[in-house]
C-alpha cells in the first residue's frame, strides 16, 4: 500500500485490509467488490452477508463472518461477545475449562429444569449455569473458526474433514 492511513474510526473490514497491507484495488479485484462499495463498506454503510463472505475469504479471515452476524446483521444480532481468532491450545483449554464447570453442575441443571419451571429462588443459579453453557458455545464457535482459518490456509484439507465428518454421522 506505501501510504499511511489517516482514517478515523477505522472499522474491522478497514483494519483487516490495512494490517493485511492490500490495496483496495487488489481487494476488488479478487472478490469482484467494486473499489467505491469497498470504501463505502470500511467507511460504515451496512454489507450484504455475500460481501463480507467474500473479504472473509480473500482475507483469510473467517473471524469477519462471525463479527458480521454478531454485531451487524438484523437477524443475527446477540448481546453474546465476537468470537476472535486464537490458537488451538486457547481454545481447548477453554472449553474443558467450560466442560468441566458444567459437568459439575448438570445434576442442579437437571432438578431446576424438571418441572420445565424455573422459580424465582433457582432463575440466579440457573443464570450460572447458563453462562457456563454459553462459555462452551462460544468455544464451539472458536473451534469453527479455527478450523476455517487452517482450510483458508490449506492445512486442513476440507473434503477431507467433511468426509470424515460424514462417517461419523453414520
Amino acid at each position: 500500500m506505501g501510504r499511511k492511513s489517516i482514517q478515523e474510526n477505522k472499522n474491522i473490514y478497514f483494519q483487516t485490509r490495512y494490517d493485511l497491507d492490500i490495496s483496495r484495488e487488489l481487494t476488488s479485484e479478487k472478490t469482484g467488490i467494486s473499489e467505491d462499495r469497498l470504501a463505502r463498506i470500511e467507511n460504515g454503510t451496512l454489507a450484504d452477508p455475500e460481501e463480507i463472505c467474500a473479504l472473509a475469504k480473500y482475507y483469510k479471515k473467517p473471524e469477519l463472518k462471525n463479527y458480521y452476524c454478531r454485531n451487524e446483521c438484523k437477524i443475527g444480532l446477540k448481546p453474546e461477545e465476537t468470537i476472535k481468532y486464537k490458537d488451538l491450545s486457547n481454545i481447548v483449554l477453554e472449553m474443558l475449562a467450560a466442560l468441566n464447570s458444567v459437568n459439575k453442575e448438570k445434576d442442579r441443571m437437571i432438578e431446576i429444569t424438571l418441572d420445565d419451571n424455573i422459580s424465582d429462588k433457582e432463575l440466579k443459579e440457573f443464570a450460572e449455569i447458563r453462562q457456563n453453557l454459553n462459555h462452551l458455545s462460544l468455544g464451539v464457535e472458536a473451534l469453527k473458526i479455527w478450523v476455517e482459518q487452517k482450510i483458508d490456509e490449506g492445512t486442513i484439507d476440507e473434503n477431507k474433514l467433511k468426509e470424515y465428518m460424514q462417517a461419523h454421522e453414520k
